[in-house]
């Protein structure tokens, strides 16, 4: 996409703009177009290239092992929570959370595993829950009250499977404390997912990682099917 500005000043806004909203990194160069010799004035022709983070929210992720080691050695798989100046990740397992600054994601840019599109996420019933207490998370530090209250055990079924057959789904999650039986979530069905990520892919084979990780639950219409 091509943007076009009358001045440098206005691009350099623009700019400082997407670097307020956005990790993205710059390249700037310029090309002589014209000299004017009476009055020893160049016009010059201003480029900027501007590369943008392409996470999404509810994006699943495969951390590089380092970058989780320098957040906090959070586990390697994450959601994103959020997209700013910074990229916020949450551990969907324990509720722990981090933050992946700009100049760390450049370092070493990575993809998603699963990206949030509609088409990959799977629809469950929650069946029931249990609290879970955790003292220590991922990073074996102690876990705060606000953040152990919100996890629990769900038992799910896959709508798809409902009436079928009898199917279901244990697994912790960091939206437990918003779940209840009769409730309508979506998450990533990691049983019959194929991840890009290699080691994500050889970790998902053997039963390393999670049979799902639930996303978010819905509400009204959306849940019902109305909608």
């Amino acid at each position: 996409m091509d943007f076009y500005f009358p001045d440098k000043g206005k691009a350099a806004r623009f700019i400082s703009f997407l670097e307020d909203v956005v990790p993205m990194k710059v390249k700037s160069s310029k090309k002589l177009i014209g000299t004017d010799d009476k009055s020893n004035v160049s016009n010059y022709k201003y480029t900027n290239l501007v590369e943008i983070c392409t996470l999404c929210k509810d994006d699943l992720l495969f951390l590089p092992k380092k970058l989780a080691l320098s957040i906090g050695n959070i586990s390697r798989l994450v959601l994103v929570k959020n997209v700013s100046n910074v990229i916020h990740v949450i551990d969907p397992l324990s509720g722990q959370t981090g933050n992946i600054e700009s100049d760390a994601y450049w370092r070493d840019p990575f993809r998603p595993i699963i990206t949030a599109a509609r088409t990959r996420l799977t629809r469950y019933m929650i069946l029931g829950k249990e609290p879970v207490f955790l003292e220590r998370n991922a990073s074996k530090k102690a876990v705060g009250k606000k953040q152990r209250s919100k996890l629990a055990l769900i038992t799910a079924a896959r709508e798809s499977d409902l009436g079928r057959n009898d199917s279901q789904i244990e697994e912790r999650s960091q939206l437990g404390y918003l779940m209840k039986s009769g409730d309508v979530c979506v998450g990533y069905d990691l049983t019959e997912a194929q991840l890009v990520d290699e080691e994500a892919e050889e970790l998902r084979s053997s039963g390393k990682l999670p049979d799902v990780v639930f996303v978010r639950k819905l509400y009204g219409g959306v849940a019902t099917g109305e909608s």
